[in-house]
């Protein structure tokens, strides 16, 4: 069965891994290959933000079924997240527009922001996921692939960290 939180989630760790990969090549003084990885990044981003928005519209207000300790924990990250990414939207047009400008000291702090914000949106989505997968469960006794999308979220995970060090 297609999910499109498993979708949203996957497109936004290829933007985080490909923001990654462009400030790896940005430290690494390969100024073409970071180009090219930012301009994939924001492709990615794009095809995210339709992907997002359609799925919202189709489905409406989702709850978050989750119970406990991961509750406000997943709220959190969803406001923080909700907060980064109205801010950051103009604020990417403006980098962009500075890197094509050639104006490089100005669009750094701003890169750094986003790349923040593609990590927190892969654990809310994930998390988004996998409180639908557990409501399914209850509902008509299947696991929905549970396990699989946990694991799928640790690798995103651990290749993020790996990345970032």
């Amino acid at each position: 069965m297609f999910s499109h939180a498993a979708l949203n989630a996957s497109l936004n760790g290829v933007s985080a891994v490909l923001l990654a990969g462009g400030y790896a090549a940005i430290r690494s003084g390969k100024i073409a290959v970071h180009k090219a990885f930012m301009i994939s990044a924001f492709a990615v981003s794009s095809v995210f933000l339709v992907s997002y928005l359609v799925y919202h519209y189709r489905v409406g207000h989702v709850a978050f079924q989750g119970q406990g300790w991961i509750r406000p924990v997943y709220f959190v990250l969803l406001t923080t997240h909700t907060i980064l990414a109205v801010v950051i939207v103009p604020m990417i047009l403006v980098t962009l527009r500075r890197a094509w400008l050639e104006r490089f000291d100005q669009h750094r702090p701003v890169a750094m922001l986003e790349r923040r914000l593609r990590e927190n949106g892969v654990d809310v989505e994930a998390q988004r996921d996998e409180g639908r997968r557990r409501r399914r469960r209850r509902s008509d006794g299947r696991s929905g692939g549970a396990a699989r999308g946990e694991q799928r979220c640790a690798r995103v995970r651990r290749a993020l960290a790996d990345v970032h060090r």
